[in-house]
């Protein structure tokens, strides 16, 4: 059988050897190629008719995916693979608690009007899962807002009531929350636990200064410290492992000279706590008009923030970010079809960030009346011919952001392949990954 290159592969230097990366294998199938191996390994990844099964390296990469058989058409597979991604049978639930924040953060798009989720749309979201439960493998709910912790009872109150029917129908249900962390005292915690949230998403900007010229309460207060003391109670006193928690930092330009500060910070505190995590992403304009402001400080390539951290990173890792490097990765959950984002007055949305756009309405009784077109348009793309060839499609499967396409914002493509480069350099260093 003959074999050649696969179209996902990625061949990056680092140092005297080589860093392999393949799109349709993810983080599993980083591989670091020593200098004796190097002169080979480009031969065979630079040959379409080669055959040395004999050689068990040349074995090693097949398995890996980083060589096919000649006849294979990897097109036809990564269709397959996005038609398994879409069609996950998991019921996916993002609920807005509320559209009211505790927080006016700098770059933040929303209205903050005083509405919590409507008690029909509570009565809605119980009565589908119950009508529907039998045809899903499991449920996750992300809670998600303003900010959620503000309709703690809520929270409460719906996870107490999914658990049962779960339960019931021996289905596994998860949650996580996205939330500023002002609220995160150990009352709330511990009710989070209860009700099987399983992760926790809390953004932080840097260091105290940066985050409270940035993330302030409503009347103006700073909220770092605060949010810092919620977190080592975490670490301290929830001693449950199946807890994890990800330190969103979003930065500007301001931060990028305080990188190794805030970093030390973070490892210092976290850094002996495998439950905790960063995650790092520039400030990005997701609509409104407090942002306009900060454009002027956007940080437009991440590479250099990616390749600072390869040069400084010790104990807390940036395992949320590596997500981009794995098959599917770094397209957006709107693709999927049993994924929908409910709105407190009980609009059915597929993008978290954008109620604006609805396919639908849920009902209190459960009935999800959704129009199947504009489901669609969320689902399937149009991808761009450049994306059809493309080493990195097995990850964002030839769309980052249906919104995006669906309002014609995109005409090109939106990837900073150097910025990509530069997080699997750094997911390299941080995995113990093989060595050939």
């Amino acid at each position: 059988m003959l074999f050649k290159p696969s179209m996902f592969n990625r061949v990056l230097n680092s140092g005297s050897s080589l860093i392999l990366y393949n799109s349709f294998g993810g983080t599993r199938s980083l591989l670091r190629i020593e200098t004796n191996k190097v002169g080979k390994v480009i031969r065979w990844l630079n040959d379409n008719h080669v055959d040395e099964t004999e050689d068990l390296d040349f074995t090693r990469l097949v398995k890996l995916g980083y060589l096919v058989p000649e006849s294979t058409d990897e097109k036809k597979l990564r269709m397959l693979h996005y038609l398994n991604h879409i069609s996950n049978n998991r019921l996916q639930l993002v609920i807005h608690v509320t559209q009211e924040c505790n927080f006016r953060c700098a770059y933040c798009y929303m209205d903050f009007k005083p509405v919590m989720l409507s008690q029909d749309t509570q009565e809605g979201i119980i009565n589908y899962i119950k009508k529907n439960i039998q045809k899903y493998k499991a449920v996750q709910v992300s809670w998600f807002g303003g900010e959620p912790t503000l309709g703690m009872k809520i929270i409460e109150n719906l996870s107490r009531k999914i658990i049962d029917i779960c339960k019931i129908h021996k289905r596994p249900y998860t949650a996580i929350i996205t939330t500023n962390g002002y609220n995160l005292n150990p009352e709330n915690v511990n009710i989070l636990l209860a009700c099987h949230v399983t992760h926790i998403a809390v953004t932080i900007d840097g260091n105290a200064k940066l985050h409270d010229s940035q993330r302030t309460l409503a009347d103006g207060s700073p909220t770092f410290d605060h949010i810092i003391r919620n977190l080592i109670n975490i670490r301290d006193n929830i001693k449950t492992q199946t807890l994890t928690v990800s330190i969103r930092i979003n930065i500007t330009e301001k931060h990028l000279s305080y990188i190794e500060e805030f970093y030390n910070y973070y490892n210092d505190i976290f850094g002996n706590d495998h439950r905790f995590s960063l995650f790092v992403r520039p400030v990005a304009d997701y609509g409104g008009t407090r942002v306009k402001s900060m454009k002027k400080f956007f940080v437009n390539d991440m590479h250099g923030v990616y390749d600072s951290l390869l040069k400084i990173q010790s104990g807390i890792k940036f395992f949320p970010n590596f997500i981009d490097l794995e098959i599917g990765g770094y397209t957006c959950s709107a693709h999927q079809l049993h994924k929908y984002t409910i709105g407190c007055d009980g609009s059915i949305s597929k993008c978290d960030e954008s109620l604006n756009i609805p396919i639908g309405f849920l009902t209190s009784d459960g009935t999800m009346e959704i129009d199947p077109f504009k489901h669609a348009e969320w689902i399937f793309g149009s991808p761009k011919k450049q994306c059809d060839e493309c080493f990195f499609s097995g990850s964002c499967f030839m769309e980052l952001c249906p919104k995006a396409r669906i309002q014609g914002n995109w005409n090109v493509c939106p990837v900073n392949f150097n910025d990509i480069d530069s997080l699997i350099l750094l997911a390299a260093n941080t995995y113990n990954i093989d060595v050939l």
